[in-house]
């Protein structure tokens, strides 16, 4: 009796009852569980719950099986440390390049899994970080599945003409795939990043709404 009357809930309900993180947790899962891994996938993100998504994303693929390569041009490494340490969450399975400490100011900590760009138009630079890091893991005894993370295309494009991160995404995407990785391009969905996204999204395997 109690599943019927549970059944019964309307979305709004369901909603509060749970709270916004695991509100958007659930929504995460329902967009990406039928993901076949390797994948390729870029999630247009209601701008007003960015964050919330952004951590259920990292939650979900932040497991002991699963290695991720975090491209970061909104948080700086030293903001995660924060937002990872408040969570709990572990961190030896994350490796953070960073684009935008060093050109906004912040500080810089040094550590094992973090590199940093001098400023987020050094795209070549940081393909070439990324593959290195595949290499490295694909050298592994042990075998992970690896997930790249964009964040964000549309932050990309503030610092660079959008025909060089077209260019970006594109060979970003081609070492995915040569490496039998997955990738996940997180953008604002803005209609007027329309064009740019669209554009993208012919690399992808699949492009969702969340």
């Amino acid at each position: 009796m109690a599943e019927e009357k549970t059944s019964n809930w309307s979305d709004e309900k369901v909603k509060r009852f749970l709270g916004k993180q695991s509100e958007v947790e659930l929504r995460v899962a329902k967009a990406l569980d039928e993901m076949e891994l390797p994948f390729t996938v870029m999630i247009l993100v209601e701008p007003k719950n960015y964050t919330f998504i952004k951590n259920a994303i990292i939650t979900k693929y932040n497991t002991d099986d699963q290695y991720i390569i975090y491209i970061s041009l909104n948080t700086s490494y030293q903001k995660a440390l924060i937002d990872f340490n408040k969570d709990r969450k572990e961190l030896s399975n994350v490796y953070f390049v960073d684009l935008i400490s060093v050109n906004s100011g912040a500080k810089i900590i040094n550590g094992p899994n973090v590199d940093y760009m001098n400023s987020p138009s050094e795209l070549t630079e940081c393909i070439m970080l990324v593959e290195k890091k595949l290499e490295e893991l694909q050298a592994e005894p042990k075998k992970r599945n690896v997930l790249i993370i964009l964040d964000s295309v549309i932050t990309v494009s503030v610092y660079n003409d959008t025909a060089v991160v077209e260019k970006f995404v594109h060979v970003l995407i081609g070492k995915v795939s040569s490496f039998n990785a997955s990738a996940i391009l997180l953008s604002p969905d803005y209609e007027e990043s329309k064009s740019l996204t669209e554009t993208i999204e012919q690399f992808m395997d699949k492009t969702v709404k969340i």
